[in-house]
């Protein structure tokens, strides 16, 4: 291992990629300095521009990870987006291997999760009553979630939130392989208007 990736290790303040050696082996050099890429705009110490609506992925399951990766090479996320950070998650993954998504989506998993508090202005108790109506039992319990595939989702940036609720809402953020429960997710979203969802994300991050 050279000395620039050496440095470049100690300067991200997270656990070393070696940790998911056990679990993905071998992976690929070139995989690893994808995941010191990512890290500019996905782990909790990010600072650019770009990583201003990125979600934090550490703690996030796995198979989900694999899935969202596989969405955007698979152009169901991202493609036509005018969004310059959607475009580069579609640039990066269509150029890597299986063994190498795989590789990515244990590192994150394996890392703690870090809770965002940042948020978005709306009505807490509206915002209440409609997810306990159309959000909560897929994603409020482990059991859900895991019936369901549905991520945990209230660590996650409240701008963050709010732009999937709508990329949903408008047919923008679709599905490799699709079912009942992922499909739900696009139908129950277009119930609600732009002020409503903004309420909906408030309540998930006051919670």
């Amino acid at each position: 291992m050279n000395k620039i990736l050496v440095l470049a290790f100690l300067a991200v303040p997270l656990i070393t990629l070696q940790s998911c050696s056990s679990t993905v082996e071998n992976p690929h050099e070139n995989v690893k300095q994808t995941v010191l890429q990512c890290n500019s705009c996905h782990s909790a110490t990010a600072s650019t521009s770009a990583a201003q609506n990125t979600p934090l992925l550490g703690g996030m399951d796995e198979q989900y990870l694999m899935e969202q990766l596989n969405n955007f090479r698979f152009d169901k996320r991202g493609a036509g987006s005018v969004s310059a950070a959607n475009q580069e998650m579609s640039r990066q993954v269509k150029v890597l291997q299986d063994d190498e998504l795989r590789y990515i989506a244990n590192y994150y998993a394996a890392l703690p999760t870090v809770y965002s508090t940042e948020t978005v202005a709306g009505d807490i108790n509206n915002g209440k009553a409609l997810y306990a109506t159309n959000c909560k039992g897929c994603h409020s319990s482990s059991i859900g979630r895991f019936f369901t595939d549905s991520p945990k989702i209230s660590y996650l940036k409240g701008p963050y939130i709010l732009e999937q609720l709508t990329l949903f809402a408008a047919n923008k953020r679709n599905f490799n392989v699709e079912n009942k429960h992922k499909n739900k997710m696009v139908e129950v979203s277009k119930l609600f208007s732009n002020e409503e969802l903004s309420d909906i994300t408030a309540y998930i991050k006051s919670k």
